[in-house]
């Protein structure tokens, strides 16, 4: 009883000048706390990410959402049409190497493939080219809205200055550009390797082999986007995952393009040359190509056309006309001159000159596209037959065919190029009516799966047949349609299941480009967006302008049209920016003033854009004003 007389005596007495205080039991539990606090609060943020990162509700809102640059959507209706383009001539062309019970019916020089409509399947090559062009363009235009300045150099920056910044940034454009189509691709290469030669048997699936067999070998080719520059000499068939060596060209591409919008923001004028230079350098080697080594790009040419296809068509060199004809296309958009009308005077809506332009372009699309039926009236040349030895194969002059094989692409950019800009600037109303309808705005997000997974269904499809095909053009329709349908049903549960889930998730977990911070000020970005600068070209590509930027008090949250109490009611403890413990949910019920304020709440929130978006109650620190993804 003493001794806790004198405890108490002494705990009553003031402690000396200078003696800090003991650290009482009280501050040992405050302690314990807040480390428990914080672990929950770090399980919690992740549960919360993969909840929202998974959330299809959410994905499905965002996927059938309209653009809000109405200027841009005529890319959806372009991007929509070119990947069922792209998917008809790749189903003619399976079902040929399976062969044709009736193969009159089909091939030159009476069947289907001789008619003019029939060129149709032969000219789905150039949906490729559209695709470079589309991705081009969006390139320009998510860069330069995203990079300090609007991309503009520093006053007395001098050329090499330049190039150091491209040399910074590149790596970071690249890995961010790697982390977002990769998942996606690779999925759908696994499937193509190991789970689809499951699916079915007959008599022709012994192809599978073939198929596996490259990818056993070649895969890495693949993962390191290599594959369309080796193996060497191999036609684009002879890879693992045959059609993807369009990936590797745009991923090439895509980090070569930086430089020329860099130099363009600096000077434009310069820029806009050294990229009309590349596009012409590119047209100019593809047409050396073509006359010092006899190419053919008709079909049926035999030898003539598998040199073109080893030599020449995956090749970047080939392909970088396309893509710098859609940086040129960008670099107008965003400049001064389209709105302005200073560069190209032409006055908006209608107009004789607009309608002079349109025509052209019309025109040689057209011409690009039919031209060749005159070409396809003899019987087909065998792979060691040649059109100049045999009379077999294209029946044009030898003049003729490499005349159409090295200016065909060069013409069908240029006419692409020429209706996208009309219809951008509002001079073709009704043309740009069809291909901004609101139908292809789903379509055209799904068109990066849809590519991937095309020759998988296609493939499984026709090589579980058990007899020979039969051609006839209902059959053939139906089949086609069926096929598309399928198609952009496994791109969407591929979108849902792969794609978006892992976009979302790189954009918390990676965050923004923090060596390119954009501007800031009302309504910009804290960061740079990782999906905008990595657009959906292929068909990986590029969805409509407003997936780049959402305007001032606009929205493209994964959230934003989320129900007010989707996941519950948060935390018992935090109101506004409180930080209340107890709340496990991801958001509380929010009552958002802003279209983005859902990431920004707290307990039963009034959510805030000060000090991050919370979690349970625990504020988490900000990773990007509108965490939206593409």
């Amino acid at each position: 009883e003493k001794k806790a007389e004198d405890d108490a005596e002494a705990a009553a007495a003031p402690p000396p000048p200078g003696t800090p205080p003991p650290r009482g039991d009280a501050a040992a539990v405050g302690a314990e706390a807040s480390a428990e606090e914080e672990e929950e609060k770090e399980r919690g943020g992740f549960r919360c990410h993969l909840l929202q990162a998974f959330d299809a509700r959410a994905h499905l809102q965002r996927l059938v959402s309209v653009g809000s640059k109405a200027e841009l959507r005529c890319l959806d209706g372009i991007r929509v049409w070119s990947m069922l383009w792209v998917v008809l001539g790749h189903t003619i062309a399976v079902q040929s190497n399976i062969s044709f019970s009736n193969p009159e019916d089909i091939f030159p020089p009476k069947g289907a493939t001789a008619s003019w409509l029939g060129q149709l399947f032969f000219a789905a090559r150039f949906a490729v080219d559209s695709f470079f062009l589309v991705s081009g363009f969006l390139v320009v235009y998510a860069l330069k809205r995203r990079l300090p300045g609007g991309g503009a150099a520093a006053p007395g920056s001098s050329a090499i200055g330049f190039v150091l910044r491209y040399l910074k940034t590149a790596p970071l454009l690249l890995a961010h550009r790697f982390v977002r189509i990769t998942p996606p691709y690779m999925a759908a290469l696994v499937f193509w390797w190991k789970i689809a030669p499951l699916l079915g048997r007959g008599p022709f699936w012994f192809k599978w082999q073939y198929f596996t067999g490259l990818c056993d070998r070649l895969w890495w080719t693949n993962l390191l986007y290599v594959n369309n520059l080796y193996p060497e000499n191999v036609s684009e068939t002879e890879g693992c995952f045959y059609h993807s060596w369009y990936l590797a060209n745009d991923l090439q591409l895509f980090l070569a393009a930086p430089l020329f919008i860099f130099w363009f923001v600096q000077h434009p004028r310069w820029g806009l040359r050294a990229t009309a230079l590349v596009a012409a350098a590119s047209a100019a080697h593809s047409a050396f190509a073509t006359y010092a080594q006899g190419l053919s790009m008709n079909t049926f040419d035999g030898t003539e056309v598998s040199k073109y296809s080893t030599h020449l068509y995956t090749k970047p060199w080939n392909r970088m006309l396309g893509y710098a004809v859609g940086l040129l296309l960008g670099m107008g958009y965003i400049s001064k001159w389209w709105p302005t009308t200073r560069f190209i005077m032409l006055p908006p809506g209608r107009s004789s000159a607009a309608s002079c332009i349109l025509g052209a372009s019309v025109a040689v699309l057209a011409f690009v596209t039919f031209a060749p039926h005159a070409a396809y009236q003899r019987l087909p040349c065998l792979y060691e037959e040649s059109p100049g030895r045999e009379r077999c194969g294209s029946a044009w002059d030898p003049a003729y065919t490499r005349a159409y094989t090295a200016f065909s692409r060069p013409l069908w950019v240029c006419g692409l190029a020429g209706v996208c800009f009309l219809c951008m600037t509002g001079r073709s109303p009704t043309l740009n009516h069809f291909l901004s309808m609101p139908i292809y705005a789903p379509l055209a997000r799904l068109s990066f799966g849809a590519y991937l997974i095309h020759p998988i269904v296609i493939n499984t499809w026709f090589l579980s047949d058990t007899m020979k095909i039969r051609f006839s053009a209902l059959t053939f329709a139906m089949a086609y349609i069926s096929i598309c349908v399928v198609t952009f049903a496994a791109a969407l549960l591929l979108a849902l299941l792969v794609e978006f889930p892992l976009v979302a998730l790189a954009k918390v977990y990676l965050g923004g480009l923090r060596g390119l911070r954009g501007p800031r000020g009302k309504g910009a970005r804290s960061d740079v967006d990782l999906a905008a600068l990595v657009p959906r070209s292929t068909p990986d590509s590029p969805p409509d302008g407003a997936e780049f930027a959402a305007p001032p008090g606009e929205s493209l949250s994964l959230l934003a049209h989320a129900p007010p109490a989707a996941y519950g009611a948060g935390g018992g403890g935090g109101h506004g920016h409180g930080r209340g413990r107890g709340g496990r949910d991801c958001y509380g019920a929010v009552e958002a003033q802003e279209p983005s304020a859902a990431l920004y709440s707290s307990g039963h929130g009034h959510g805030h854009r000060g000090g991050g978006y919370q979690s349970g109650g625990a504020a988490l620190p900000r990773t990007s004003e509108s965490f939206h993804h593409e």
